[in-house]
């Protein structure tokens, strides 16, 4: 069994402080201590996709003030949006949630336009 499974194995589990005491147990008993760093490692990966694939993004040609992006949460479902600027967008924006993506940008209109 590989470190990946394992971490996957703990997540899958919800492990409490007693489950977790046990596996580092069965791992001391079978002399696979040395695999716990890797462990770690896979823990940190899998943490790290979950982050970004939750992830919440507005793109704007400019810093969005408090009441717009209010509203854009509101009418779209979000929780805690990151705003980036992107200049080449003109004007509009786009969001990008795991589920969907709105892409309300004057540059998307006028490629849709010209085609």
């Amino acid at each position: 069994m590989n470190s990946l499974k394992l971490a996957r194995l703990l997540i899958e589990k919800n492990e409490s402080k007693d489950g977790l005491v046990n596996f580092l147990k069965v791992l001391d008993k079978n002399k696979l201590n040395y695999i716990l760093p890797n462990i770690l490692e896979s823990l940190k990966k899998i943490d790290s996709k979950e982050k970004a694939e939750n992830q919440e993004i507005i793109i704007s040609s400019y810093a969005l003030e408090k009441k717009t992006k209010d509203n854009l949460k509101e009418k779209y479902k979000l929780n805690n949006p990151e705003n980036r600027e992107d200049k080449s967008i003109i004007t509009g924006f786009k969001i990008y949630t795991k589920d969907k993506i709105v892409d309300a940008s004057l540059s998307t209109i006028l490629k849709k336009f010209t085609k």
